[in-house]
Parts: structure tokens; C-alpha cells; sequence
């Protein structure tokens, strides 16, 4: 049996490959960025520790603001600025113990 850590990790390498040349718009559509999707709660504490660990892709933000549909943190003077936002998303995840 595969655990969600090793599911996302796989997911993530296929993404890792595409990410530096595919649009956004495109890699949304992609198997693993959907399928991340589908993981739900469980792939969000691993997105949190790539953003920890300084991966500021904005697809991360997006699929946190996916996951967590009815929570943001960002706040409006943060939006926009990557790295800000990174740090909302880790500053809820702190508060909510993912």
C-alpha cells in the first residue's frame, strides 16, 4: 500500500518535470496537478513543507486555495507578492496543526 507521503512525492516529480516549461493554465489540467487535487487534506501539510522549504511556485497557492476553499490568509496588501503569501499559508498551517 502507498502512503499519501509517497503518492504526493510521486505526483510531485511528474509536475517537477513540466513545471519549468508548461504554462500555469496548461499544468492545472495535467494528471498530477489533478490528482494532487483528489489526494484533498493529506496533500495539504506536504505543500505547506514545500513552501517552507522556499518552492515559491504560485501553483502551490492555487491548490491550497483549492483545498481549502472557504480559507484564505493572504491578505490583500500580500496578494500578489509569492513569497508573502507563502508565509500566510505557513502562519495558518501553524495555527491549525497541518
Amino acid at each position: 500500500m502507498t502512503s499519501d507521503y509517497e503518492k504526493f512525492q510521486r505526483l510531485l516529480t511528474s509536475l517537477e518535470r513540466l513545471k519549468t516549461y508548461m504554462p500555469f493554465a496548461q499544468l492545472k489540467n495535467f494528471p498530477a496537478y489533478q490528482n494532487i487535487l483528489v489526494m484533498g487534506d493529506a496533500a495539504r501539510p506536504f505543500i505547506i513543507d514545500l513552501l517552507r522549504d522556499g518552492d515559491h511556485w504560485p501553483g502551490w497557492i492555487t491548490l491550497l486555495r483549492e483545498l481549502t476553499p472557504t480559507m484564505d490568509p493572504v491578505t490583500i496588501h500580500e496578494r500578489g507578492n509569492i513569497a508573502e503569501e507563502a508565509k500566510a499559508w505557513c502562519r495558518l498551517a501553524d495555527v491549525k496543526g497541518w
